[in-house]
């Protein structure tokens, strides 16, 4: 079974896609129309692969806020949250 791709892959391999057509001789105006983005985005593409390399088109990771509960704590209200959360989703049932 083939693995679906994720947004952030697309979006790494267009912006591999508009470096390499900039660096065959396109300009960012055409490279643009092409991948149908703004200019400025190619224009930020080559900067950041000039600076960092192939590096610097990949996708970064998204962290989030740090967590407001620790590991103990997490252990003790995850199943309270989980029993009222199926109490809650039965009376919806029910009616």
């Amino acid at each position: 079974m083939k693995k679906k791709a994720k947004i952030g892959e697309l979006l790494e391999i267009r912006r591999r896609q508009g470096v390499a057509m900039y660096k065959k001789g396109f300009n960012q105006y055409e490279v643009a129309e092409a991948l149908g983005v703004k200019q400025a985005s190619v224009s930020r593409w080559i900067a950041c692969e000039a600076e960092s390399g192939e590096d610097g088109l990949r996708c970064k990771p998204r962290t989030g806020p740090e967590p407001k509960l620790n590991g103990e704590q997490k252990n003790e209200e995850l199943p309270r949250i989980k029993k009222r959360l199926r109490a809650r989703l039965d009376a919806d049932f029910r009616g």
